[in-house]
């Protein structure tokens, strides 16, 4: 699995933590590169469906920071970037990728602040 966002995430795959990471991608100066992380998560997948979640928020992207308690400092939208790359056991790889195909929506976490808290 490969993620990264305009903000930061937590993922979890047939709900199961990911990789157990807070503040993923962490700190990046936005305007020259996105970080991205790998994780293996083979443990996680089963046969047939899963189920890719995540919790996304502010951040550095677009959350209060600096001295100024600047907000928008990146952009104003969040944004998470996906991909799962399973290799099957005869040699076939199948990628799913996040995309206009998938559905958001507000979880029970309605507000989150790297200086305000959550």
């Amino acid at each position: 699995m490969y993620a990264s966002a305009h903000g930061v995430y937590e993922l979890e795959l047939n709900g199961a933590s990911v990789a157990g990471d807070v503040l993923a991608p962490g700190w990046t100066s936005y305007r020259h590169r996105l970080r991205t992380q790998t994780y293996d998560v083979t443990d996680l997948l089963a046969p047939g469906e899963n189920v890719l979640g995540a919790v996304l928020s502010d951040g550095w992207w677009r959350g209060k920071t600096g001295f100024t308690r600047e907000v928008d400092c990146f952009g104003t939208d969040v944004a998470l970037l996906a991909q799962l790359e399973a290799r099957h056991d005869h040699g076939r790889v199948t990628t799913v990728s996040t995309g206009p195909g998938w559905s958001t929506t507000t979880g029970e976490i309605v507000r989150a602040d790297l200086i305000d808290g959550e």
